[in-house]
């Protein structure tokens, strides 16, 4: 129990710093842009709530903040070397859970879908740690932009971190077919999006439109299936909060989409971060995971989790 409350305390101070981040600052003479800003709200506050939630061994949890303080000052320092090596443990870190989540699945953990989101999300997370450190690194593979490096790091926190430890929390209130078509179709858009970005403007498409509707499935399930069960006032006003940005996020992502398939270029990726990635890291994302938090510490998931696995009569 203290150890869940210093877990909270750590994301509660990440908070505080992330907003101290965005006044104007140059660190080893460079001033870190929107996206890094945005992005670093993940390793400072969204992995720590999201940790808590997954339920880890505390070794992973008491290493966390280091490693997040780490990614702040990589992200503050000039690109190169020396900005990779401070964004390691971060990637080894990620790596470590990843492994934690694929032995859950192999222990039983496929029985069950909020499992697998919630595994999934530890499987996706080092993908986008390796991300950031190609992005520290300041090398562009496959001839993609700086930009589109850092924004897939941000993809793998934010919509594979991030969204499936939400969509997993989600799963102990709606096991249904709804649901597990909802799971399965987040689970799938996460990477086919990042291949796509690679190889296919079509399955680019498809993949966002696949996520986009998904995701909104999701929000829809939280709305009219887990609010109504949820007792703690500020949980259901945070979670409602996540939902109704969640669908504003995938309404952007579907119009980006749609105009880079089509050649209309309806929205660029400055206007995308301004609002589709605040709508997604701050709206979506930390309120989420703080209304599952509150959830999660009045005992109604692990009671949900138990008439789930032992039902009555």
């Amino acid at each position: 129990m203290r150890q869940r409350v210093m877990e909270l305390r750590s994301a509660g101070f990440g908070f505080m710093v992330w907003l101290a981040l965005w006044a104007p600052i140059r660190f080893a003479g460079r001033e870190p842009g929107f996206i890094d800003r945005l992005f670093l709200l993940a390793p400072l506050v969204i992995v720590p709530l999201g940790l808590r939630l997954q339920l880890l061994p505390r070794a992973a949890r008491v290493a966390q903040p280091l490693c997040g303080a780490l990614v702040v000052v990589s992200v503050l320092s000039r690109t190169g070397t020396a900005a990779a090596l401070l964004a390691m443990p971060w990637l080894l870190l990620g790596a470590t859970c990843a492994l934690i989540g694929l032995l859950r699945l192999l222990r039983g953990g496929l029985r069950r879908m909020d499992e697998w989101c919630l595994n999934a999300a530890l499987v996706y997370w080092p993908v986008g740690c390796l991300w950031l450190v190609i992005s520290r690194l300041g090398v562009n593979p496959l001839g993609f932009s700086d930009d589109i490096v850092l924004l897939t790091a941000v993809h793998f926190h934010f919509a594979g971190f991030a969204a499936l430890t939400i969509l997993g929390m989600t799963g102990r209130f709606a096991e249904g077919m709804l649901y597990r078509v909802t799971a399965w179709g987040a689970i799938t858009g996460i990477p086919f999006l990042a291949l796509g970005i690679t190889f296919s403007p079509s399955l680019e498409c498809a993949a966002a439109l696949l996520l986009a509707a998904s995701l909104v499935s999701a929000a829809g399930i939280t709305v009219f299936v887990v609010l109504p069960s949820v007792p703690r006032r500020m949980a259901k006003v945070l979670l409602a909060i996540s939902a109704a940005s969640l669908v504003a996020a995938m309404a952007f992502a579907g119009i980006y989409a749609l105009g880079k398939y089509t050649g209309g270029n309806w929205l660029e990726i400055p206007e995308m971060a301004m609002v589709h990635g605040v709508a997604n890291a701050v709206g979506f994302s930390l309120c989420g995971l703080m209304g599952w938090n509150l959830v999660g510490e009045e005992g109604t998931v692990e009671r949900h989790v138990g008439e789930a696995r032992h039902p009555r009569g």
